[in-house]
């Protein structure tokens, strides 16, 4: 059954209007549902789509776990989240605390949920899905696993070749054993050593002065709830830089720092030992 986006009651905190100069939190309605998802499985919109009208922004606590959870108590036997964005239509794992939920819930491809929802609402008729074809389907899970620090030689650039691999013990796991996220982000180079935010792997320092690339070091900060409610209470370390810091006349050696950003617990400095930071 297509509910539409389906947020659950949320507290923004932006200004309203009406509350000029003020920082009080106003109260969003839930969604309203473009169809009953008891006894059925929910069909959810990542993101609001044309045939919903208009609906308010989403609030702070618009994860899908929240989703999922107001879903589960109109009834629904299962949650099949629709991935609505252009920019990255391949599905993810969904977001949010997890806690409370007892149904399934999985995401689709942007490609495959425009296809449902076109058949399971094509119009709108009081409020309500109408003139909707009965779909029938069936899903079964397929090893897979995360992203890849990936090493490429461009010597010349017209033929570039991959020349290395590196992954995470956890980001080959299948299925994920939480709401983690164990893919890398931008990495930066510090002499053969790249320095890689992994997010709940937090960041990686890889040696990819050889054939083959080797973990040295590693950081992964403590698991803290996410101040918005959005994210699970995971680390999610999505970038990093390093910094030098010249001699002084009470230390003749510079020294290199690693800042390390996490969502949900803040920033981290770390110094780049001489074991991760020598030159090739």
């Amino acid at each position: 059954e297509y509910v539409g986006r389906g947020c659950a009651t949320s507290a923004s905190p932006d200004m309203h209007a009406d509350m000029a100069m003020t920082h009080d939190k106003v109260a969003i309605p839930a969604d309203p549902y473009l169809g009953d998802p008891k006894g059925r499985i929910a069909l959810i919109d990542r993101g609001k789509q044309p045939i919903q009208g208009e609906l308010p922004a989403a609030g702070s606590g618009c994860s899908v776990s929240a989703r999922v959870r107001r879903a589960q108590e109109a009834g629904a036997r299962g949650v099949v989240v629709l991935q609505t964005s252009v920019g990255s239509p391949e599905a993810f794992s969904p977001d949010g605390d997890p806690a409370g939920v007892s149904i399934p819930v999985m995401m689709i491809d942007r490609k495959d949920g425009d296809a449902l929802r076109t058949t399971l609402c094509p119009t709108l008729a009081g409020g309500r899905c109408a003139q909707s074809t009965q779909v029938m389907a069936s899903m079964r899970d397929a090893p897979g696993e995360w992203g890849a620090l990936r090493i490429v030689d461009v010597t010349e650039p017209a033929t570039p070749r991959e020349v290395g691999v590196f992954r995470t013990s956890n980001s080959t796991i299948f299925p994920p054993p939480d709401f983690s996220v164990f893919s890398p982000q931008r990495a930066v180079v510090a002499g053969n050593v790249a320095i890689v935010p992994w997010n709940s792997d937090g960041a990686r320092a890889i040696d990819i002065g050889g054939l083959t690339p080797r973990e040295v070091g590693s950081f992964v900060p403590p698991d803290v709830p996410d101040p918005l409610g959005v994210l699970p209470a995971k680390a999610y370390v999505v970038s990093v830089a390093i910094v030098s810091v010249p001699p002084t006349s009470a230390r003749r050696a510079a020294r290199q720092y690693v800042l390390v950003s996490d969502v949900n617990s803040g920033l981290y400095v770390l110094e780049l030992g001489q074991a991760v930071s020598r030159p090739p």
